[in-house]
Order: C-alpha cells, then sequence, then structure tokens
C-alpha cells in the first residue's frame, strides 16, 4: 500500500469514527447510557460504511453524505422496529424519496443515510455499483475494508448499470466534470447512450463541456480493478511493528470507551478475514471481561 494511499484511507477511517461518535453521543442524549450503548452497538455490529464518501477522501472533494448499509434484511427490519416504534431517534419525515433514512447529526456536517432498501454483505453489495470508483467499503467494527485503487488517480470503469439510463447519462456527465477518466468495455454503448440523450442534457451541463467529456471518453483508460484489503491495511509498517506483530485498532477505544463491559462484543464476533487473526490485550481480566483499550489484531508473520 502506497504511503499516500494509506494516509487518505486513515483520513477515511477517521471520517466514519466520526460519524460513530456522533451516532453514539446522539443515542446516549436520548436513552441514556446503557440503553444507548445496546443500540449502538446494534448498529456497529449489523453495518458498514461504502460508496461516494470514500470517493470523495481519496480524491480531495467535498463529502455529499455518508452511506451506510446493513449486511441483511434482517438487520434492516431490526433497525425499523428499534426505533421507529418509539420516534425519538427518527420518523417518517427522515424517510427520502429513494426510502432511505437521513440524519443531520450535526450542524455543518454532512447528511447520514441509512440505506434501509438495499442489504447485503459488502463483497456482493459493491457487485451492483454502477462505477469502479464508489467499489469500497469499511466496516469500523471488523476492521475489514477494501478500497478501489484507482480511484485515487481518477480512473474507473462502468462495472455495472440498470434500466434508469437517463440517470446514468447525468452521473456520467457529473463525473467527467469532476475529472475522472471511465473506461467501457464497449464505445457503442456510451456512444448510443450520448446520442438518444444530448437532447436532454440539462443547461448545467454545456454542449461545451459535453464536447470536452466526448473528447476524453474513448481515451484509452488504463483501469486496473485492483483493490486494498484489511490485510495491505495492516501491512509491517516498520521493523518493530514487524517484531511485535500487531497494531492497536485505536478507534475503539475511541468510539466504545463508554459501553458498559456486559454490552461489549465478544472476541468470536470481530474476526477480520481469514488473513488476520484477533487477539486480546495483555490487560484483559481472569473473567474474560475486557478492558478499555480492549483490542489488537495480529499481523500473518510469514
Amino acid at each position: 500500500m502506497l504511503k499516500e494511499h494509506k494516509e487518505k484511507i486513515e483520513d477515511a477511517i477517521k471520517e466514519c469514527n466520526s460519524v460513530l461518535s456522533l451516532i453514539n453521543a446522539k443515542l446516549t442524549e436520548i436513552y441514556g447510557k446503557e440503553e444507548a450503548a445496546k443500540r449502538f452497538y446494534f448498529i456497529s455490529e449489523n453495518t458498514y460504511f461504502a460508496g461516494g464518501m470514500f470517493r470523495s477522501i481519496f480524491t480531495s472533494s467535498k463529502i455529499n453524505d455518508y452511506d451506510i448499509f446493513f449486511n441483511s434484511l434482517d438487520a434492516v427490519l431490526e433497525f425499523k422496529h428499534m426505533f421507529f416504534l418509539d420516534g425519538k431517534w427518527f420518523n417518517e419525515s427522515n424517510i427520502t424519496k429513494n426510502g432511505n433514512i437521513s440524519l443531520v447529526l450535526k450542524k455543518n456536517f454532512p447528511k447520514v443515510s441509512f440505506n434501509t432498501v438495499v442489504s447485503d454483505v459488502p463483497e456482493k453489495l459493491l457487485n451492483t455499483f454502477d462505477f469502479s470508483f464508489n467499489k469500497h467499503y469499511f466496516c469500523p467494527l471488523s476492521y475489514k475494508m477494501r478500497f478501489d485503487i484507482d480511484t485515487f488517480k481518477k480512473i474507473g470503469s462502468l462495472t455495472s448499470y440498470g434500466p434508469d439510463k437517463v440517470g446514468l447519462f447525468y452521473r456520467l456527465i457529473k463525473f467527467y466534470e469532476q475529472g475522472f477518466k471511465i473506461k467501457f468495455s464497449k464505445e457503442s454503448f456510451l456512444s448510443g447512450l450520448i446520442s438518444e440523450f444530448t437532447k436532454e442534457v440539462p443547461e448545467k451541463f454545456s454542449s461545451k463541456s459535453l464536447h470536452s467529456s466526448e473528447e476524453h471518453i474513448f481515451e484509452n483508460v488504463a483501469a486496473t480493478g485492483e483493490y486494498y484489503t484489511d490485510f495491505d491495511y495492516f501491512t509491517k509498517e516498520s521493523e518493530s511493528k514487524k517484531k511485535q506483530g500487531w497494531h492497536k485498532l485505536n478507534f475503539v477505544d475511541e468510539v466504545f470507551r463508554d459501553i458498559p463491559l456486559a454490552v461489549r462484543p465478544h472476541p468470536e464476533f470481530r474476526g477480520v478475514g481469514t488473513t488476520t487473526s484477533l487477539i486480546l490485550d495483555d490487560d484483559v481480566e481472569a473473567e474474560g471481561e475486557i478492558t478499555p483499550s480492549w483490542w489488537t489484531t495480529r499481523i500473518p508473520t510469514n
């Protein structure tokens, strides 16, 4: 993993932590410390961040919102049941036209969108995203992640698309105007798309900007499709770290510090994949309770 890429990824993780901290603070304000801890852990256990927020961070652009996805339909239903019944945190007025739940957690802070329409495990969900430079996810609880590498160079490819060709066309123009270069498996697809909808382009997409977009639409874009994972992130950074063989997950201390021990996750629930294994800190008590600095992750030494 390139140093400059890792710095951007760490910025993204800090953003996720900030959102989680705001959610935790809001829940504590509404429900009190102990009840908030249970609800917060449910959210942490069943959700992950994915999509365009990472594209914005990796390209030093403005973040429009934070998209949080659920790993199963059951989790979506439980989330709605948990919060809609009392209406203390949100209600029907927070439902967007797309059916998701949009929340303002802090003034002058991007909205947080809980996607309650599409749910799946991260790897399957990313396969449904239209552009490769949106295929990113990070799960703060397990510390699993996947980040498209080409995004850092504003390069990508169209990987899937649905029946809404007009919406796709507008998104294409938007990304072109942001400086992205996009690879297409078939040039005829995009050529036909432009021809079909040129007359429907709104004024903000001037004929000049459309023409400049067409100039590099068919460039030989070297989109590799490669991506970083948590294994790359935890690659040994120095000889001292190599000898120790672990990194502390400091985000846990920040976000979960005040959660009662009784509702903290058991180590078995926090695995980060087959390439790494979790161990506990030396300050774990004999009864199995975990003290505030409570997780480390071991890095493969082979």
